[in-house]
Formats: structure tokens, C-alpha cells, sequence
């Protein structure tokens, strides 16, 4: 079983939507995937789920409970699994991931880009040492689709080639390839 922990500096940088992307993706390409979490109501909530338990053929929501699972996606740090660092690029994020630490040992970077940032890929990944696997830009039809529940419905494109390029990059490092 591999785990892939979606990891951040500091609150509202995407790792949430960023982890139900990845489940769904993964899901969506016939793998059993557990979704869990430090906060699962917010995971519930973006997916448009009632709380833990299923959400779609091969995606269940929640801890643990033993059954057969080839991917767990985790919204958070956790002692074991791959993380990759879901970050904005301000300097306020930049400073907390070097203070905090959330560079250490983390895959690399899904860049969420904005326009009138001054941080680039490239300033982030020269002094974070990471390498920037993906990039998504902040896009309102990704917040309506979150804020409205749909996202396992719906999950805009830009989000599922982005979650490809995750399980890719991290799944590949750890042997296993990605559809």
C-alpha cells in the first residue's frame, strides 16, 4: 500500500482540494483508495459526501477500517507515506515551510499559481530544494466546484491532470506506474 501525504506551511493553500483531486484521480483510474485526514467534515464537505464511508466505486472516506486499500491520499503530515508540499507562492509561505520544517523529506511541490505573485517555480524550487512536480493555477471554476460540493462529479480537468502528475511523480519514485 503506498500513502501520499498532501502537505502544507500554512492554512488555506489547497491541500484539501488537492487530496480529494488525487483520491478521485486514483479512483478513477481503478485504484482502492482510502481519503483520510486531520479534518474529514471538510473533506466530506468538498466531495459533497454525508461523512465517512463511500464515496464513489473505489473511494471510501475515513480511518482505517482494515479493508483491502492500494492507496491512501492524506489530507496532512503523517509518520509514513510520501508528501508533497501543496503551496502558494508568498513569502509568508515560503518562510513557514522553511521554519516549520514541511520541506523535509517531502517529494516535491504542486505550485498553486497566482497572477501579481512575484514568487516563480523556479524561486520556490531553488530555495525550498524541492522540485515543483505540477502547477495549478487559482481558478473560480475550481472554487465553485469545491464550494458548491461537486467535485466528485465534477472534477475540472485542470484538477485531474494535476492529480495525475502527483500519483505520477510520486508513485513512479516509488516503483509503480500511473495509467
Amino acid at each position: 500500500m503506498e500513502q501520499i501525504n498532501l502537505i502544507q506551511a500554512k492554512g488555506g493553500q489547497g491541500t484539501s482540494v488537492t487530496a480529494c483531486a488525487v483520491a478521485l484521480r486514483a479512483a478513477g483510474e481503478g485504484w482502492h483508495v482510502r481519503l483520510d485526514g486531520h479534518d474529514r467534515s471538510t473533506l466530506a464537505a468538498i466531495l459533497g459526501a454525508r461523512g465517512d464511508g463511500p464515496v464513489m466505486p473505489g473511494l471510501v472516506l475515513g480511518a482505517d477500517s482494515g479493508e483491502r486499500c492500494d492507496l491512501v491520499v492524506h489530507d496532512g503530515p503523517a509518520a509514513q507515506g510520501t508528501g508533497v508540499l501543496v503551496f502558494r507562492p508568498c513569502y509568508l509561505a515560503l518562510r513557514q515551510a522553511l521554519n516549520r520544517g514541511v520541506t523535509t523529506g517531502a517529494a516535491g511541490i504542486l505550485l498553486v499559481t497566482e497572477a501579481g505573485r512575484a514568487l516563480r517555480c523556479d524561486d520556490v524550487a531553488a530555495v525550498t530544494g524541492l522540485p515543483v512536480i505540477a502547477t495549478v493555477p487559482l481558478r473560480a471554476d475550481i472554487a465553485r466546484a469545491v464550494d458548491a460540493g461537486v467535485l466528485a462529479g465534477r472534477l475540472p480537468e485542470v484538477l485531474r491532470t494535476v492529480a495525475h502528475q502527483i500519483l505520477a511523480a510520486v508513485l513512479r519514485d516509488a516503483g509503480k506506474e500511473v495509467a
